[in-house]
């Protein structure tokens, strides 16, 4: 896995995905405290942000913003068949 990137530092790179308009990138991030796998997005009028997912279900009813992110990492590739 890589290591722990300072969002002082860098944030993701961001791509569109077939489902989405929205540059978002899934990530593992860290705020001190605890990990999270969060959805970094931006959407084109708004501030870009970390967003609480479900590792089971990425399309949420709501959306819960994590505050005080300090690092993220990107995920790592699913295992080869």
């Amino acid at each position: 896995m890589s290591e722990w990137i300072d969002v002082k530092d860098k944030l993701p790179e961001l791509g569109r995905d077939e489902f989405s308009w929205i540059p978002r990138k899934l990530v593992l991030v860290w705020d001190g405290t605890n990990r999270f796998i969060a959805l970094y997005e931006k959407h084109p009028k708004q501030q870009p942000k970390f967003i609480f997912v479900a590792p089971e279900n990425l399309e949420l009813p709501f959306s819960l913003e994590i505050e005080g992110v300090t690092h993220w990492m990107a995920l790592p590739e699913p295992p080869k068949e």
